[in-house]
């Protein structure tokens, strides 16, 4: 897998799929697809001769911004299936969750050079929230684990849930109550992107056309 930093080109109608297509957040999909941040290599419309500008490597971010954020948001699993001769494979199903969060933050780090006060404050803004929302999950899950009776806590070690201090651990419920905030939280920074990215024109189909 190849992180698109290297640019290359897409064509015009595949960037503008980013912007005229934007996918309503909800709905969702039974089984969430190998996961890969800006895969040049896999992304229809890739060449090597072209290389691609700020703008549509931006588009092409926001396009994978919309397209994990309109799959459901649920938690990872693991499923059993087999293969021709009839061996049991494990096979992963990725947290959609954790897939939209890394998404944002791969818009965020291409972004950067583009932020200016205000969206760096709203931001930061959003971010100062969330990690309030986790401090108070922390301090919750602590009191689970002080406040439990001595013979579910011995049950939850031999499951291998334990507490962790400072952390929350994803055994427990406040772990996914957490990443259903950083979602949200997420989804409000991606508004604050794209909001920046309109005020520099990069939605401007010029702006792609060669």
């Amino acid at each position: 897998m190849v992180l698109l930093l290297t640019h290359h080109h897409i064509p015009l109608d595949n960037i503008n799929m980013a912007f005229e297509k934007h996918t309503p957040f909800g709905g969702g999909q039974e089984e969430a697809e190998d996961f890969n941040v800006l895969d040049s290599e896999n992304y229809r419309g890739y060449t090597k001769e072209i290389p691609l500008s700020h703008s549509q490597l931006v588009a092409v971010a926001m396009k994978k911004c919309l397209d994990a954020r309109a799959e459901e948001m649920k938690e990872g699993y693991i499923t059993i299936k087999k293969d021709k001769f009839g061996n049991q494979l494990p096979i992963y199903i990725q947290d959609t969750r954790k897939k939209f969060i890394e998404c944002i933050e791969a818009l965020k780090m291409i972004m950067g050079v583009d932020l200016d006060d205000n969206t760096i404050e709203k931001i930061e803004t959003i971010e100062k929230e969330l990690k309030e929302s986790l401090n108070l999950y922390i301090k919750l899950e602590k009191n689970e684990w002080d406040t439990v009776s001595p013979l579910i806590k011995k049950e939850w070690i031999k499951d291998g849930k334990f507490y962790m201090p400072g952390k929350l651990t994803q055994g427990f419920s406040y772990y996914n109550e957490f990443l259903l905030d950083k979602v949200t939280s997420y989804t409000k920074i991606y508004i604050e992107l794209d909001k920046r990215a309109k005020e520099l024109n990069y939605f401007k189909e010029e702006d792609y056309e060669g």
